[in-house]
Parts: structure tokens; C-alpha cells; sequence
């Protein structure tokens, strides 16, 4: 059906809320459950059926995958130069995030712990925001 209506996005939407079903009235689960013609009503075997089926559920489905060795480049369109833009920031706007930093958490990769941070803030408001515009006014190199 996705694929019948693959330009309706209306369509596509009302489809996926059908299959999750988000528009119906939700139904209670079932306290037992059928396996070929055995029925399966014991928590521990039900949680290990569940698990088995989920487990087992991706590669099934990778059986069915054709592997034609095509690259993934050759699905993408045209690339689209400086697609993005980023307002340079203002100290008032660092200022208020390094207020926002937990002072009990702990380090991160730098080693820095925030309550640090926040105490030494006003000394380094101005040159993280100078830094961080900098970084932001770079040219990247292109990608081929």
C-alpha cells in the first residue's frame, strides 16, 4: 500500500497510524498465546517465545533483502551546497547556559567538572563565545 500511495504523504500517514493502531480502542492482552497448535500460557515461556521471535525477527527478514551490491550513494540526489546556517551567538546566551549546567554532575571528556565552570563563568564567557563563532564561521571542505 506504501508503495501504491508513495506520493500521497496524507494517505501514507493515515496507513502507518492503521498499522500501529493508533486510532483504535486498545485491547487487552491475552494471558496465553498459540504456537502452531500448542498454547503457551506460562509467563517464563511466553517472555522466552517473545524474545525468540524478536531475536530471530531481523535476520528473517534480511533473507528476503536481495543483495545487489549497489552502492547507497546511487539513491541520493544532487548534494546541496551550505544547506545550513548558524546565528553567531551572543555571551548573554552562553551565560545562560552555563547557568543552566548542573554543578553536582560530574565531568565530561574535558575533565571539566560544571560546578567549576560555573564558577569561573564570567572570565570565560567571552572567549567561549568568541570560539564557538569562530568554529561556526569556518568553510568546511567539500566532500566528493
Amino acid at each position: 500500500m506504501f508503495e501504491e500511495h508513495k506520493g500521497n504523504l496524507k494517505y501514507s500517514w493515515r496507513l502507518i497510524k492503521e498499522v500501529i493502531n493508533k486510532n483504535k480502542v486498545k485491547m487487552e492482552l491475552s494471558d496465553y498465546f498459540k504456537e502452531n497448535e500448542t498454547i503457551i500460557n506460562d509467563p517464563v515461556e511466553m517472555s522466552n517465545k517473545f524474545n525468540e521471535y524478536f531475536i530471530n525477527a531481523g535476520p528473517k527478514l534480511a533473507e528476503w533483502i536481495q543483495n545487489n551490491n549497489v552502492n547507497f550513494t546511487t539513491f541520493l540526489g544532487e548534494r546541496t551546497v551550505n544547506s545550513i546556517f548558524l546565528d553567531a551567538i551572543t555571551e548573554k546566551e552562553v551565560e545562560i547556559e552555563i547557568g543552566n549546567l548542573n554543578g553536582n554532575k560530574s565531568c565530561g571528556h574535558d575533565e571539566i567538572p560544571p560546578k567549576l565552570v560555573k564558577e569561573i563563568s564570567k572570565q570565560i564567557i567571552k572567549p567561549l563565545t568568541h570560539i564557538y563563532n569562530q568554529f561556526i564561521s569556518l568553510e568546511l571542505p567539500q566532500m566528493n
